[in-house]
């Protein structure tokens, strides 16, 4: 009968002490829980992939800044869908750029690495582009946007013809069969591509730069996280 007694007293102070354990843990867990950050970005190798490990230079360079003080949730959607989700739902960073939204918005480079957009073509006997004159009647695959806009403009007025694709990879399968003359692209980009194909163009690139930008991460204004944001960054 005593044995029985103390059997159920230690049954009850173990059940106290399991109870207690796992109170504890919940709290500690609560307390050091990081806040989530999605963050917005299109598959363009090696900047933005959903295919590496480390998604990409972009989330990496980012990571490095700011994983310590949040958890984040890449959330990578089609180019033609990027701008949509930019106008139409709430956002804190992206590395899709928000058009017509300058005032919202602030762009914060996260390394000294340049990004510069030319034209890559198979290898040829002739002059290599120097003037977007040169791209008249041209086949020309960049990557899919929901409607052609400014940063086409230019190629639209001396009368290249665009072919939108979904990656750098496509539009190089695309020049491969000749179904177009030109990819816009990078040199990265570009390198990321060649890497996955089994029979890889021999490529030359024009001399002509269209496009010159920086790495970086554009942030919404309009964040809860949007200080704490810059200040992690501008470190």
């Amino acid at each position: 009968m005593l044995h029985r007694h103390y059997q159920g007293w230690a049954t009850a102070f173990y059940f106290v002490v399991f109870s207690a354990g796992l109170l504890i843990a919940f709290a500690c867990n609560a307390l050091s829980e990081k806040p989530s950050l999605s963050v917005l970005a299109v598959e363009y190798p090696p900047f933005t992939t959903a295919n590496a490990p480390d998604r990409g230079i972009n989330f990496r360079l980012f990571s490095d800044a700011v994983e310590h003080r949040f958890t984040i949730k890449p959330v990578f959607v089609p180019p033609a869908r990027a701008a949509q989700v930019l106008r139409t739902s709430p956002w804190c960073v992206s590395f899709y750029p928000p058009k017509g939204m300058d005032d919202r918005m602030t762009f914060i480079p996260l390394s000294e690495q340049r990004v510069e957009l030319a034209f890559y073509r198979a290898t040829s006997t002739s002059e290599r582009i120097s003037s977007l004159h040169q791209l008249t009647n041209e086949r020309i695959a960049v990557l899919r946007v929901k409607e052609l806009g400014p940063f086409h403009q230019p190629l639209v007025d001396v009368g290249a013809k665009l072919l939108m694709v979904e990656s750098v990879a496509q539009g190089l399968d695309l020049l491969t069969f000749g179904r177009v003359d030109y990819v816009m692209a990078d040199d990265d980009g570009i390198k990321s591509a060649l890497s996955t194909m089994k029979n890889k163009p021999i490529l030359e690139r024009s001399k002509l730069v269209y496009f010159e930008t920086m790495v970086g991460a554009h942030l919404n204004k309009q964040c809860p996280h949007f200080e704490d944001l810059v200040e992690l960054l501008g470190d």
